[in-house]
């Protein structure tokens, strides 16, 4: 009875960790169905949705294209004990972003039965101002355009991407430029 009451306070532990993590973390069973979940992961289906997720693989709210590279990146873990990758998709909540997905395949200690830890980092805004910064070295390198129109251009980038009025761009180099904004 002890044993059963550590081991429930443990599992409540690692929940309350995993809920307070803002990547999405789940585990998954050797047939790619979802065995548990953290907040983050939850929060990516619609609140009719959450209670449908455990005991389910959720493929079917991804394209086929989607479902097939989550499934050879999960059977991918359990072969070797280790997958990462980078994907683009449209989430279930119909948000597209980008996510860099690390799994785990292991044996559990108690049934012996094949999991895979999954962790997904929201990397969406990263790949955003990466495109935003590669634009503008594009746009700093052109010969062709004039001035006027660079800068325009490089504003309306920037704008398009932070949501803001006006910028000016103060500096660019190679790999370096300054945003001032007003």
């Amino acid at each position: 009875k002890e044993q059963m009451r550590q081991y429930e306070s443990s599992q409540n532990f690692l929940q309350m960790i995993m809920d307070y993590m803002p990547e999405l973390i789940f585990l998954k069973d050797g047939n790619s169905r979802i065995v548990k979940a953290n907040q983050a992961f939850f929060s990516m289906y619609p609140d009719k949705n959450r209670d449908q997720i455990i005991g389910k693989t959720t493929l079917e709210e991804y394209s086929d294209r989607t479902a097939k590279e989550f499934l050879k990146e999960d059977r991918k873990a359990l072969r070797t004990g280790y997958s990462e990758k980078r994907l683009t998709l449209t989430f279930p909540d119909k948000e597209m972003r980008t996510v860099d997905t690390r799994k785990i395949g292991f044996l559990g200690n108690i049934d012996n039965n094949p999991y895979i830890l999954c962790v997904a980092r929201d990397v969406t805004a990263d790949v955003q101002e990466e495109d935003v910064r590669n634009a503008i070295y594009r746009l700093s390198q052109s010969t062709t355009l004039d001035f006027d129109k660079k800068l325009n251009s490089i504003l309306s980038r920037v704008n398009d991407y932070l949501g803001t009025e006006v910028a000016i761009i103060s500096r660019i180099e190679k790999n370096d430029y300054e945003v001032v904004y007003i």
